[in-house]
């Protein structure tokens, strides 16, 4: 079972971004089997939101059991040991009235080629 998060995204007049929506209904968190429980999970109980708002992130963590928390239960961010999880942006696709992958935004979000640090090491002149 993992805990999802989804936040929702929208942008406001003048904004150069996307934005989380601000309020109660801005965020979300719930339990889910996997990826595609959670997509159905969100078009069971999120359609409104969707539908006003551009776009969603959809993020996981691990639930995993710990006596020595209060409720019994910890989160952890597993995205390192788990590879395969990823976050995801998700919108509400009109045509289809359903809730879809957004893949475009998707894949700019895991596309890597951006700008690459370089460490610069300082030779000092044996002049």
């Amino acid at each position: 079972m993992r805990q999802y998060t989804v936040v929702f995204m929208e942008q406001p007049i003048g904004a150069p971004r996307l934005m989380p929506m601000t309020g109660e209904h801005g965020a979300a968190s719930f339990p889910a089997e996997d990826e595609d429980a959670a997509l159905a999970y969100l078009e069971e109980h999120f359609i409104q939101q969707l539908k006003t708002c551009v776009r969603a992130e959809l993020s996981s963590l691990r639930i995993v059991t710990d006596p020595t928390s209060p409720t019994g239960t910890r989160l952890i961010d597993d995205t390192h040991a788990n590879p395969n999880v990823q976050d995801v942006y998700v919108k509400y696709d009109p045509m289809t009235q359903a809730v879809q992958v957004d893949w475009d935004s998707t894949r700019t979000l895991l596309d890597g080629n951006g700008p690459v640090l370089t460490t610069l090491t300082s030779r000092s002149d044996p002049g």
